[in-house]
């Protein structure tokens, strides 16, 4: 016999005591109804507040009798744990009908036995542990199934399917707890474990809908003990119909997780957050022919330290949260021509970061499609970290929530999305674009051509016909290709000979104010000494006209195309305007 002690992630104090049982044969079963006959065990046996097989021993030696009235006395003011080689039958409420408990206390059931194939765990009577208990339901059985099979399930085919008297499909076999949508829906707690606990252990889920938890903080799904045998992604699967509950979800397997269906989390006391981890093997997305593959009201967190994020499917991967993405080891594709959509805050709130851990990559330069990104802050844990995309395809990245964005310039204490430096350096895609509509204005500060190198074309827009805004300031900066539309204003702030740049061979500078002088647009500005260094062709466009208030060098390598009245105007009496079309003096 083992015991094992567990810790609750929400902080309230979980004492698990689990009963590893070398002896194959079936051991005692207990009913927890009206009848008592036992109840002494609970506190005066060899654990206080417990009844585990072979250490303690029932007045009938194949079947020990617990009352519901004990457990709801005993689950005022401490934890409960029952755990056993046979099964465990709950047939009854307490007698007054009330919850077992109203504390913060725990409930811990544990059943199963390698040697059998029917249900170890049944429940008939509601499990109500308060709107502060915690209920852990698990399975002893070394390679047992825990089968969860909600009211959404598919049915049928290659479906993992179960019931009282043995499961199909990923559910066959011996060592079954099998919890139905039915017995689902009599379980009420702030939160619920569902766990293997033997060794080699399995989760498998079919089809949970919102209705069946009736959960106010959070659903675990573990299968964290070792000796796993299966495929090193599918020591938890999801698999037939999709899975939606109204509170966190938080899956962990020692080796791996498999989620072939849509998953959502929402509602509950911490807004829905969803965590994936596969820890000692792999984490792999099969994405659905449209929609979603993974949907939280609160963040969704994906881990595999061992084997890594893999994605595949019939569709691009979709992932939206409303209070951030947090990606910790390194995701990429099994198929080739996917999109990544990673929306970080759906409701724009200002709350949804984007945040990759340090020398993780995302996504394929040979075989990823675009790859956008929606989010209040982007994080990016070092300059090892790499989100990219194939050359033949972009990147888009926006803020919706009506703040900053600072590429190089920290907006953070504002409330906006801040890229620093060494973050731009993280990005790899033939083009990348910043902004839309919904922001509150670029700035763009120092950056060096390492910082850019990734990125072959760099795009910005500002299409807001109020803060439709690009700002160049702080000191000079190089690009690549540089490609600039706002609908106010483009602001060159950057008093260094070496301005801003384009340096690619075909290196073109293309900006362009849309807007018009009724609708407040004030065209492209230049403050200070100011350089623009192209290494091909310079476009600058607008009808509200060009304006520097100092010096303004202007020097292209394949001509300078100039759609817009240029002033220039300053009372200093030395200033300078100087063009130069052809500097590297190829005739172009």
């Amino acid at each position: 016999m083992i015991h094992m002690a567990f810790s609750r992630q929400d902080g309230v104090r979980l004492c698990l005591w689990l009963t590893v049982l070398i002896s194959s044969a079936r051991g005692m079963d207990v009913v927890i109804g009206l009848v008592g006959t036992d109840d002494a065990l609970l506190s005066g046996g060899s654990v206080s507040n417990s009844l585990i097989e072979g250490a303690d021993s029932c007045a009938d030696p194949a079947t020990c009798y617990v009352s519901v009235d004990t457990l709801q006395s005993l689950l005022a003011g401490s934890d409960v744990s029952i755990s056993v080689n046979g099964t465990i039958s709950v047939a009854a409420v307490p007698t007054d009908g009330g919850a077992f408990t109203s504390a913060a206390t725990t409930l811990s059931l544990s059943a199963g036995n390698s040697s059998f194939s029917t249900d170890a765990l049944k429940i008939s009577a509601r499990i109500d542990m308060g709107p502060l208990g915690f209920l852990v339901l698990g399975n002893n059985a070394e390679g047992g199934k825990v089968c969860v099979i909600g009211s959404d399930a598919t049915v049928g085919g290659s479906d993992p399917a179960c019931s009282d008297s043995g499961g199909s499909n990923e559910c066959a076999g011996a060592g079954l707890v099998c919890i139905s949508a039915a017995e689902l829906q009599l379980l009420r707690a702030s939160s619920v474990r569902l766990s293997g606990l033997g060794s080699g252990s399995q989760v498998v889920v079919n089809g949970l809908a919102s209705a069946d938890t009736n959960i106010s903080s959070t659903l675990y799904l573990t299968a964290q003990a070792a000796g796993f045998s299966g495929t090193n992604s599918e020591q938890i699967v999801m698999r037939g119909g999709a899975v939606s509950v109204a509170c966190a979800l938080i899956v962990e397997a020692s080796s791996g997780v498999t989620v072939d269906v849509t998953v959502e989390a929402s509602g509950g006391s911490n807004n829905g957050d969803l965590l994936l981890d596969g820890d000692g093997g792999s984490l792999v997305l099969s994405t659905p022919a449209t929609g979603n593959m993974l949907t939280a009201g609160g963040k969704i967190t994906l881990r595999a330290a061992t084997g890594g994020i893999a994605y595949a499917g019939t569709a691009n991967l979709l992932l939206e949260a409303q209070r951030g993405i947090t990606i910790e080891n390194d995701m990429t594709p099994d198929l080739t021509d996917r999109a990544i959509t990673l929306n970080c805050d759906a409701d724009s709130t200002g709350e949804g970061s984007f945040v990759v851990a340090a020398g993780v990559t995302i996504g394929s330069g040979v075989t990823t499609r675009d790859v956008t990104i929606t989010a209040s802050d982007i994080e990016i844990g070092s300059t090892a970290t790499t989100i990219q995309s194939s050359v033949a395809y972009n990147m888009y990245i926006y803020l919706n929530n009506g703040q900053q964005i600072g590429l190089g310039v920290d907006v953070s204490a504002s409330g906006g999305m801040s890229i620093s430096a060494d973050e731009a350096q993280s990005f790899s895609t033939n083009r990348l674009c910043i902004g839309d509509s919904l922001h509150g204005g670029i700035l763009i500060g120092a950056l060096s051509s390492t910082n850019t190198a990734g990125v072959l074309t760099w795009c910005f827009r500002a299409s807001s016909t109020s803060t439709g805004t690009v700002r160049f300031q702080d000191g000079s900066s190089s690009f690549q290709i540089l490609d600039v539309i706002a609908y106010k204003s483009i602001t060159f702030d950057v008093p260094t000979t070496s301005g801003v740049t384009t340096t690619y061979f075909l290196g073109d500078m293309d900006l362009e104010v849309t807007g018009t002088s009724a609708g407040g647009a004030e065209g492209i500005i230049f403050t200070t000494a100011q350089y623009l260094n192209v290494e091909s062709l310079l476009t600058m466009k607008t009808s509200v006209g060009i304006t520097a208030s100092t010096s303004l060098y202007i020097n292209a390598g394949a001509g300078f195309y100039l759609d817009a009245d240029l002033t220039v105007s300053s009372s200093a009496s030395d200033i300078v305007l100087s063009i130069n079309c052809d500097t590297d003096a190829g005739g172009a």
